[in-house]
Order: structure tokens, then sequence, then C-alpha cells
């Protein structure tokens, strides 16, 4: 059942279309109104400098891991997660169980109260 109502000249009012212009064009002219604010000038200086931003970076450029050999972390065939000495001392991780908890991708299962199984992407971490 449909509730459309149909004219039989099939022409519709057109006493909207002249509001929904000026409405328009009041739009257009309202920024310019608006412009005469005053402007803000914000001035500082960045202390910043490189020795700050490795304190700050948890990343390691090269490791052995995985590979045994020095590498940088993209070229190692393999899916690694280095948590580097800074960032166990950032967020306070004191216990092995506490870095494995907030690695990415791996999950903890506690099989009673002394023994936990790590896995890493379905597969259990056994060494």
């Amino acid at each position: 059942m449909s509730f459309i109502q149909y004219r039989r000249d099939k022409h519709l009012p057109s006493t909207a279309a002249p509001s929904l212009l000026a409405m328009g064009m009041a739009m257009a002219f309202m920024p310019a109104a608006f412009a005469a604010e005053d402007t803000v000038i914000v001035e500082g200086a960045t202390t910043a400098d490189a020795v700050n931003r490795e304190e700050q970076d948890y990343s390691v450029k090269t490791t052995a891991a995985g590979t045994k050999m020095p590498m940088t972390q993209r070229d190692i065939p393999q899916s690694v997660s280095i948590v580097s000495q800074q960032r166990m001392e950032d967020q306070q991780l004191q216990t092995l169980g506490e870095v494995m908890t907030n690695t990415l991708g791996i999950s903890g299962s506690q099989a009673d109260s002394d023994r936990i199984s790590y896995y890493s992407r379905g597969f259990e971490i056994d060494n």
C-alpha cells in the first residue's frame, strides 16, 4: 500500500524553494560577520632534542632476537616483540608475567595457582 499522493496537475507548490535559497545565501555570508575576531599569535620554543626523543622512544634499533645476528627489527623474517628496559622501568613491569601480559599478541592461560601458559597466535610458547 502506498501513501504517496499524486496531484492532478503534477506541479508541486514552489513556496519552499525561495526560502531555502534565502537560507543558503544567509549562511554563506555568515562567516564574513564573524571574520572580524581578534587574531591570536602563539609563540613557543621547542625544547625536545634528539637525545630526549631517544630516551622517550621504546623502539630498539638492532637486535639479535630470532636470528642470532644483529639486525634491525624490520629485517627479521618473523614477528618479534621487543620490550626494552626503558619501557619496563616506565611501566613498572617487575616480573616476566607482567611483561608477557603487556606484550601485544601474547595471551596467558592460568592452569592453576602456580602455572600460567603463554600463547602467541594460538601456539604455546615453551622456551
